[in-house]
């Protein structure tokens, strides 16, 4: 952490909600000496930012080897290769805190570290801050034939954009940045696996979840093994927003957090 980060103070409230303990849990770890706090004129703790790192971080490591796949998801989760935590979220505070939601503590601590790793110019262009907010999910569909989607409108929860080829997708997802894609059956077998590759290791949507659509006739369709981490399941045809809409479910996210 940097020089600024011991001139940030949080409520115990506050400290609570980014570590993802209650309330009364921080008060009793400040009483006892478990943590430094100081002290308002009011009589009320603030808690030092550098404080919380080296405390929360074995809690942290340990959350996650217990966490199971109903629990929501941490941004360096949401973000993360094959279910590792990529290397350049290891130095930024919103992982060495355990921070629920990063883009709270980038507004309450903007010069305390915050990596930014994933930040574009705005949080409403992230994928994970949208679900986190209820915005609508972007969602970017590539198919030889868009016409025979047509029924696929956009609704309330989410925002749909459609390409024809590899290429097209590639440009559409500049500016776009969809946090889920899917791909219908009408590609061949090999260019199918090369579009996957490609998005799977494009660096401009890092934690982008990918959807196939089932064979004509409704066939069975396997997920390969190589991309099973980036493939999150194969939706009927024809096509219908719930159905996307309980894929993207399956990807958990923390609720909102409000903070007084």
């Amino acid at each position: 952490m940097d020089a600024h980060s011991d001139s940030e103070r949080f409520t115990t409230g506050q400290a609570a909600e980014l570590c993802g303990v209650t309330a009364d849990t921080m008060l009793r770890w400040v009483k006892s000496g478990r943590l430094r706090a100081e002290r308002t004129a009011g009589g009320h703790y603030r808690i030092p930012c550098n404080e919380l790192v080296p405390l929360v971080r074995s809690q942290v490591e340990r959350s996650g080897r217990e966490r199971n796949a109903s629990q929501p998801l941490y941004c360096w989760e949401y973000f993360s290769r094959q279910g590792a935590v990529r290397q350049e979220c290891h130095e930024c505070i919103v992982y060495k805190s355990g921070a629920a939601l990063c883009f709270r503590l980038l507004e309450s601590v903007a010069a305390a570290g915050h990596g930014k790793r994933h930040c574009r110019e705005a949080c409403d262009q992230c994928a994970f801050y949208r679900r986190v907010n209820s915005l609508p999910t972007n969602i970017l569909v590539i198919t030889p034939d868009p016409g025979s989607m047509s029924g696929l409108g956009e609704s309330s929860t989410l925002k749909v954009r459609f390409a024809r080829t590899a290429y097209d997708a590639s440009a559409a997802i500049h500016g776009f940045w969809p946090g889920f894609v899917v791909i219908d059956d009408g590609f061949s077998s090999s260019d199918e696996a090369e579009l996957i590759s490609c998005l799977m290791s494009d660096k401009r949507v890092p934690g982008l979840r990918i959807m196939l659509t089932a064979h004509a006739g409704g066939r069975r369709r396997a997920i390969p093994s190589w991309c099973k981490d980036s493939v999150i399941g194969v939706l009927p045809k024809p096509l219908s927003a719930s159905c996307i809409e309980s894929l993207i479910n399956c990807v958990p996210v923390p609720a909102p957090a409000k903070f007084d």
